[in-house]
């Protein structure tokens, strides 16, 4: 009778370590996929030869998480596309009317003008000045 206890308790341990090892395995080998996918930021699927249903549920999950920081890349990379399209604009249309404001400013600075000409740049200067504001303020 101890004897077949005995073979038996030898029998479960010899499958619950069997059963350990491969379970051991297959967490190493999701660790390994893990940090390939972190270290090379790819696209690739995790493997789902997985034989534990927990392991399998955690292979999903962690494939949902990158996979969603894919499309957080993306979705970032074209708001920063974005954005500088939106800043090169900006940047052209402040550019514009700087550089006619410069020009009236150097007709201004030369000597030979009539009171009324340089009223009439002051004017146009003004007249510049507030559009530029108020299309920074949009």
């Amino acid at each position: 009778m101890w004897i077949a206890i005995s073979v038996l308790l030898c029998i479960a341990l010899i499958i619950s370590f069997t059963y350990h090892i491969i379970y051991r395995r297959q967490v190493e080998g999701l660790c390994r996929q893990t940090a390939f996918l972190n270290e090379n930021k790819t696209e690739l699927k995790i493997g789902m030869d997985l034989n534990a249903k927990e392991l399998k549920e955690l292979a999903e999950e962690i494939q949902k998480l990158s996979d969603n920081f894919n499309k957080t890349k993306v979705e970032l990379y074209r708001q920063d596309e974005a954005l500088r399209e939106t800043i090169a604009n900006l940047s052209h249309d402040i550019r514009t009317p700087l550089t006619s404001l410069d020009g009236y400013f150097q007709l201004l600075a030369s000597e030979n003008l009539t009171a009324e000409k340089k009223q009439q740049y002051l004017t146009i200067i003004k007249s510049r000045i507030v559009s530029l504001n108020d299309m920074l303020n949009e």
